[in-house]
């Protein structure tokens, strides 16, 4: 089976968290990273870390396919980019996961989806879901002690979504 390589664009701020759960998968046989695109590396706290495994560093995702390929990159970069590479990461023949927020007008996120539609990959948008109802909810149950004392707590949510630019998303402001 070959490996997933992953394109890690953006590694300091909200990167620093895709960065460490990479590197704690490293020994995983299906995953790779391919490099990571930043133009400061140095604001990663994982960044002697990507040294040390030799994993690529580039100032700029152009540099980076010049050289390498992805099977998906991970944009966590400042929003105002996120459109624009999204896009060229796309053409470059990735799948795309980005953060949130997907782009900074809903006209960019339209682009992003014609993008995805002309080089046929996927775009995911992560987000957290810290504010909303149904976790404040929860919040107070548990401070209530609706399920006793708390002793240890790990949440995961699923849901149809999982986040992936549509019609319904970008209506909903998402």
């Amino acid at each position: 089976m070959d490996r997933l390589k992953i394109a890690f664009v953006g590694i300091g701020g909200y990167g620093n968290i895709y960065v460490k759960e990479m590197l704690e998968r490293m020994d995983e046989h299906y995953l790779e990273i391919a490099g990571a695109v930043d133009p400061y590396p140095e604001g990663c706290h994982y960044y002697s870390e990507l040294m040390e495994r030799n994993v690529p560093v580039y100032k700029s995702l152009e540099q980076f396919y010049a050289k390498n390929r992805a099977d998906l990159a991970v944009i966590s970069s400042l929003i105002h980019l996120h459109a624009d590479q999204t896009c060229y990461a796309l053409s470059q023949g990735s799948h795309v996961l980005c953060e949130k927020p997907a782009a900074a007008t809903t006209q960019q996120v339209h682009e992003m989806r014609a993008a995805r539609d002309k080089y046929g990959k996927l775009i995911a948008v992560g987000y957290q879901l810290a504010f909303a109802p149904v976790i404040h909810e929860l919040k107070t149950d548990i401070a209530q002690g609706e399920y006793g004392k708390p002793l240890r707590m790990k949440g995961s949510y699923c849901c149809r979504e999982v986040g992936v630019i549509s019609e319904e998303t970008v209506g909903r402001g998402r």
